[in-house]
């Protein structure tokens, strides 16, 4: 065989797959796997000012629109009760976990989830409005997770956020 044979055989090895790969990656061919089941923010939102040395890693937080209506309160009840089950579920990960509601004012429904913390907060974001998101240790949102009054809706929010949430702790270094 020639060596021009061989260089061109060798160059058609080489680049007929990444022709092909970035074909498929330019058409749509290739649909990317996500494990995880919330919905990632795609800009840095601050929620809440960065946790203390001593204080819990991640934060769940319930961000409340600040007019309120009866839906609104339903689905203020709803996410509360997924933040206290979902802490009570987490058992010696309780620790590095802490829910909070973000709110201009205390919620009246507050005081029937004694695991759930206020903290008053004014989030210019809507799109975190009526959500439960994932806050790091810097205050961040990370992953966002829409609530509304249903019950069945209820159940498959917390299996989703129960599993990115233990997803994040059991790769969480910086305890460490």
């Amino acid at each position: 065989m020639s060596s021009r044979k061989f260089l061109a055989l060798f160059l058609l090895c080489a680049l007929l797959p990444l022709a092909a790969a970035w074909l498929a990656l330019t058409q749509g061919w290739f649909a990317g796997h996500a494990s995880n089941r919330g919905q990632w923010l795609d800009h840095e939102v601050q929620v809440l000012p960065a946790s203390a040395g001593g204080d819990a890693h991640w934060r769940l937080a319930y961000v409340q629109p600040s007019d309120c209506d009866a839906a609104c309160e339903a689905a203020v009840e709803a996410a509360l009760h997924i933040l206290q089950q979902l802490h009570a579920g987490l058992g010696r990960k309780q620790e590095q976990v802490r829910p909070v509601v973000v709110a201009a004012a205390s919620p009246a429904v507050l005081e029937r989830f004694p695991s759930v913390r206020w903290e008053a907060a004014a989030l210019a974001d809507a799109a975190l409005m009526r959500h439960i998101v994932i806050v790091n240790r810097a205050g961040l949102a990370l992953l966002r997770y829409a609530v509304d009054g249903d019950p069945a809706h209820a159940v498959q929010v917390a299996a989703d956020i129960r599993s990115d949430l233990l997803r994040l702790l059991n790769y969480d270094r910086s305890g460490v």
